[in-house]
């Protein structure tokens, strides 16, 4: 479900069909759960049995096979439209499902860290959840610990799936190199692989102690066959899940062919047992597998598009962002003082001219990062693009680096090139947007005291102070209005925004301030009703 709706990204709920799917996996747990209890010790799988499931494997390898081929055929696309009209009443459960991703992935996984800017602080953080809540679910009396366990295992759910969700928005952009980043339902700003994968690993950890809290529980039977002294040791209940895991890797069941024993402090006993014991290998299977090989499909993609842009294949110029900025750094090196660069730095002249001039903005002075691309930019003789220019491209992202913004406004700053029309676009396109506000009262300084004054300028910070693209900051309508008065007399249409903020804007201060720098420079300002007036005859003149 993205944040925004538009033509070239639709909503991607889960539909009746994606909603049956999920009920079948389900009733399949259940049912084999239900049959696991009454048959428990007494079950026989016959034969055709095993030949059944050897069909269904060989039908589902075909189908993913030959899955764009068969799409092609118009009696599938027939089956297709019947399979959609049937599942049709399972729509409204399918938004539910729809909801809860975009729960975990807008909610939670923000709330755990998953959107914070420095790696050490989401790590801190992300990990800081899940410890807390297994310290939780260890101590807390059961059935609260499960409280806990319950959040840490959420907390982890909800970041592997925004890590999902970066990936297919990575895998559109991909497709479609021209779409425009602020259409995409969350952006490419975070690589959330590392944490989404260690933390999937602390499942291990997690899910033995939900199992304890099932024990701890009175039943009016133990759950688990424990041995004394057993129940409280972590170890303990991390070995019983560990062996029954290692019992039961998929595809290579070696345990029923050896006839393995397990040899654990804390063995299976009641019906209820086996149920959570095969909830939480499910829960393994699906979840912990599908990431892992999601990590495996993203290293071989990594290496494939290194691989094919070093062999300059059409269409790839340049490196994925994610190992972008630590390649192209280890071109360059110091030795006895001085830069030096490898060899292979000539095969990196074709890329992109567009990614060079953002990572030359965005590398930090001095860096080995910026010094490559410096020489790339050399060695390729690329005019670069003005930063003034570059400010709106930074500005427009649906999340805004305040250190990239801060190291384009440097770059205007040490080349002095004040274009007024670039600045005013950053400034509206920043406005409202909450962690940029020292960036953005910079920005505003530099069209009060670097662009020269102009009647254009004027109508920009008068744009700045009242009307629609008004600043939300205070502090910034009050930079704006000092600047206004202080221009007023040379230019007398400078009143009429002062006017109006002194009548109408919402802040005190900015009020006060006006009538403070009337007062000193012997102002009048302008009556509501002259304003009212006045604001009639100018609409009248645009029609």
């Amino acid at each position: 479900m993205p944040s925004k709706s538009n033509e070239r990204l639709p909503h991607n709920h889960v539909g009746g069909v994606g909603a049956a799917v999920i009920f079948l996996l389900a009733g399949f747990v259940f049912v084999s759960a239900y049959a696991g209890q009454k048959l428990n010790g007494a079950i026989v799988i016959p034969e055709w049995m095993g030949i059944a499931v050897v069909v269904a494997f060989a039908t589902v390898f075909a189908w993913v096979f030959l899955f764009s081929r068969v799409l092609e055929l118009g009696g599938v696309r027939g089956v297709r439209r019947l399979m959609e009209r049937a599942a049709a009443p399972l729509v409204p459960f399918g938004y539910f499902f729809s909801a809860i991703d975009s729960w975990l992935v807008f909610v939670v996984a923000p709330a755990v860290g998953a959107t914070l800017r420095g790696d050490i602080v989401r790590y801190t953080v992300f990990f800081t959840h899940i410890v807390v809540g297994c310290i939780f679910a260890w101590h807390a009396t059961a059935p609260l610990g499960l409280i806990g366990a319950m959040w840490a295992f959420i907390a982890v759910i909800s970041v592997a799936r925004r890590w999902s969700w970066i990936e297919t928005d990575r895998n559109r952009l991909i497709q479609d190199p021209d779409m425009k980043t602020n259409l995409l339902r969350i952006g490419l700003h975070d690589d959330l692989r590392d944490e989404a994968v260690s933390g999937l690993l602390l499942l291990v950890l997690i899910l033995p102690i939900a199992m304890r809290q099932f024990q701890l529980f009175d039943f009016g039977y133990p759950v688990f066959q424990v041995e004394t002294g057993a129940i409280d040791r972590l170890d303990a209940w991390v070995g019983f899940f560990g062996v029954e895991l290692l019992k039961a890797l998929p595809f290579l069941d070696w345990a029923d062919i050896y006839s393995a024993e397990a040899e654990t402090r804390i063995h299976t006993s009641a019906p209820l047992s086996m149920h959570v014991l095969l909830v939480a290998r499910a829960i393994i299977d699906l979840v912990f597998i599908g990431a892992i090989l999601q990590a495996l499909a993203i290293s071989v993609s990594l290496s494939k598009n290194r691989r094919d842009f070093l062999e300059r294949r059409a269409g790839v110029d340049a490196l994925d962002p994610r190992i972008e900025a630590r390649e192209l750094a280890r071109l360059s090196f110091r030795k006895n003082g001085e830069w030096r660069f490898r060899e292979e730095i000539q095969q990196y002249t074709h890329y992109s001219p567009s990614r060079l001039i953002r990572l030359k903005v965005k590398a930090k002075k001095g860096s080995r990062l910026q010094v490559a691309v410096a020489e790339i930019i050399r060695r390729s003789g690329l005019d670069i693009t003005p930063p003034a220019e570059l400010l709106p491209q930074v500005t427009a992202s649906k999340r805004i680096d305040p250190a990239e913004v801060r190291a384009v406004l440097d770059e205007i700053d040490e080349l002095r090139q004040y274009d007024l029309d670039y600045l005013a676009i950053a400034r509206r396109q920043l406005n409202w947007k909450s962690g940029v506000e020292a960036e953005r009262k910079r920005l505003v300084q530099m069209i009060v005291s670097k662009v020269d004054v102009s009647p254009q300028r004027e109508r920009e910070l008068a744009e700045v102070l009242v009307g629609k693209d008004a600043d939300s900051l205070a502090n910034i309508r009050v930079l704006v209005v000092q600047s206004l008065a202080r221009n007023a007399q040379a230019n007398p249409q400078n009143l009429r925004p002062l006017s109006h903020a002194f009548h109408y804007d919402r802040a005190k201060v900015v009020r006060n301030t006006v009538a403070a720098q009337m007062r000193a420079r012997k102002l009048r300002p302008v009556s509501e009703n002259e304003l009212t007036m006045l604001e009639i005859g100018r609409r009248v003149a645009s029609v």
